[in-house]
């Protein structure tokens, strides 16, 4: 069985989401957070080509996305580093759209063996690759995505050499960057993240706290606001560095 990179994404403050807004509204908040940035989101992955300008596009074909409920889960079949870089690219434009747009995203990105099994009684998606994405996912106290090493040492190719080093330091087009991540027992540990803070719709730590409380939802608890202080510190710690 081949391997797939994965990435796997949770809606954070989804039960409020859907309890507190009507059903039109919910269509019309996820068209805009998360279909539109996905039907547009194609023209937009040229921004990796600052990185890597020998890309070509073929490798976008192979992207499988799937939203299902709270979930949105990305299935890159093409384990190219060309293949790779598109994965993250899209994961990026999608984290920045949904904080912008008021659904921030918590996710992981892993890679192994996945399937996705269509017939006549619906769709099944399972595998090894999944649940790693999952349980990356599952561990973070912020709006975030971690990018797990094993996807770096996953790639072969003798150009994919130093790719995590060469990502985080570019100046322009940043794809990920390495950061102390919360995690949900209190910890950090420093991990490869997506960074998602260079956004029309995100313009100050107001934007990304507000994305919280947008659409009705409820962010008064503790650990929703500990999840919002994580990300402000996140936002705040790319903008240090500008």
């Amino acid at each position: 069985m081949n391997k797939s990179f994965v990435a796997f994404f949770d809606i954070l403050g989804f039960k409020d989401l859907v309890s507190r807004n009507s059903h039109e509204d919910l269509l019309e908040i996820y068209d805009f957070a998360l279909y539109d940035t996905i039907e547009t989101v194609l023209p937009m992955l040229k921004l990796i080509y600052g990185i890597m300008p020998t890309l070509g596009t073929k490798e976008i074909d192979t992207l499988e996305i799937y939203i299902i409920s709270d979930s949105v889960i990305i299935i890159q079949k093409d384990t190219s580093m060309k293949g790779f870089l598109y994965l993250l690219a899209i994961s990026r434009i999608l984290l920045s759209s949904s904080i912008g747009g008021g659904i921030p995203l918590r996710g992981g990105i892993s890679v192994d063996e996945v399937s996705v099994l269509k017939n006549e009684y619906g769709t099944t998606i399972l595998g090894k690759g999944l649940t790693k994405a999952y349980e990356i996912e599952n561990t973070q106290s912020w709006a975030g995505a971690i990018v797990s090493h094993e996807c770096f040492e996953f790639l072969k190719e003798p150009e994919a050499k130093g790719l995590a080093n060469r990502l985080c330091n570019v100046n322009n087009d940043i794809l990920i960057r390495k950061f102390d991540v919360p995690f949900r027992n209190g910890t950090k540990e420093n991990k490869y993240v997506i960074e998602w803070t260079n956004y029309d719709l995100i313009k100050s730590e107001q934007d990304v706290i507000s994305s919280f409380s947008k659409h009705n939802k409820n962010c008064e608890s503790e650990r929703v606001q500990t999840i919002i202080k994580n990300t402000v510190g996140f936002y705040r710690w790319i903008q240090n560095r500008s």
